[in-house]
């Protein structure tokens, strides 16, 4: 059976640009980026801190040591970002290459971060600006050294309701 000439043209066509994809994608290849993040003052690892390749979705969690491996990251310039409450971020360029694994190490810097006041409500959380209700506040001192089993306990008959 004989194919139309329009169709076998289209047929060779989609077969020619399948096989220039797959050579184009295997050439371009991909990479990885690992490394160790450390506290600046105690030179130990920062656990959970997290790790992202700016501008793509590869991304990273440093384990208890600090230690953090991102795999996948496209050939070419990138920029590693790394970021944990509690700390500076920090951020540094590295080139990818393909099949291979830079290693791009980071220190942070402890830095003070201000929290904003949550309020527990019966049905999720809120900031204290946003609830139409009443609120009562327990300050840390009320309970301190309180001879108690849990938070839960120390809680008890602090405030009226």
């Amino acid at each position: 059976m004989r194919l139309p000439r329009s169709t076998a043209a289209f047929l060779a066509g989609c077969t020619l640009l399948t096989v220039t994809t797959a050579g184009a994608l295997a050439a371009q290849g991909v990479g990885g980026v690992r490394g160790t993040v450390v506290d600046s003052s105690t030179r130990r690892g920062v656990p959970s801190a997290q790790v992202e390749i700016m501008g793509s979705s590869r991304r990273a969690v440093t384990n208890d040591a600090g230690v953090y491996i991102v795999r996948g990251v496209p050939v070419g310039s990138a920029t590693v970002r790394v970021q944990r409450l509690g700390y500076q971020p920090s951020s540094r360029a590295v080139t990818v290459s393909a099949n291979d694994e830079v290693v791009a190490d980071f220190v942070l810097r402890p830095a003070a971060t201000l929290l904003t006041t949550v309020v527990a409500v019966g049905y999720g959380t809120a900031n204290r600006g946003t609830v139409s209700t009443a609120i009562a506040s327990v300050d840390s001192t009320s309970f301190i050294n309180a001879p108690v089993a849990g938070i839960d306990n120390a809680l008890q008959g602090k405030v009226p309701g």
